[in-house]
């Protein structure tokens, strides 16, 4: 078995950082939790980082290329370019639900570092002006509504991803949106959003 370059093995320790993270909790993310899970001595962790930070730093740079790996569409209908990436991000949310646990847990920003919690509120951010960007565009076309307040149909296309991600409350869960396909939720959603007009 060949060993592993130093940037493999950082890339390999953020993405364990970052599950430990979100599926844990932000205190469990000790060097000793982390060297059990990638399988290396703790004293080992620290050939690679020089301190937690650096750690923290290389999750955040795992979450972002999970998130913004494919780069957004360049279609000129903006409500496809929201399309792709409802559906690229779903597909992400399920595939990884620490990631999901992560974006839709304030809880875990405020019990974080700040660094964290700055890192995480500048992806949102990212993430909810792409949004909003696509939904005032489809305004002005005229492909949805615009005596709707964007930032109530901001709300409705992140609740959507939240819910149909696995983030639903349980006694909502029952109706099964989870068990969606990312394609059945955008048609509902678009639906949604053009019968808006």
């Amino acid at each position: 078995m060949s060993r592993r370059s130093k940037e493999e093995r950082q890339q390999e320790i953020g993405q364990v950082a970052l599950r430990i993270i979100g599926m844990q909790g932000f205190h469990k993310l000790t060097t000793s939790t982390l060297s059990q899970e990638v399988g290396l001595a703790e004293g080992t962790i620290f050939r690679h980082f020089q301190n937690k930070d650096e750690i923290i730093l290389a999750a955040v740079q795992e979450l972002e290329k999970l998130l913004f790996q494919e780069a957004s569409s360049e279609d000129p209908n903006p409500l496809r370019r929201l399309r792709d990436f409802v559906l690229f991000r779903l597909q992400v949310l399920r595939e990884h639900p620490e990631v999901r646990d992560i974006l839709f847990n304030e809880l875990l920003g405020r019990t974080s570092t700040e660094e964290w919690g700055q890192h995480i509120s500048s992806i949102l951010k990212r993430s909810l002006d792409f949004v909003k960007a696509c939904l005032e565009e489809a305004q002005e076309k005229g492909i949805v509504a615009s005596d709707v307040p964007t930032a109530m149909l901001v709300w409705i296309v992140t609740g959507v991803m939240k819910g149909a991600s696995g983030g639903a409350p349980h006694h909502l869960e029952k109706e099964g949106m989870s068990r969606m396909t990312p394609k059945q939720v955008w048609t509902t959603l678009e639906l949604l959003l053009r019968r808006t007009l």
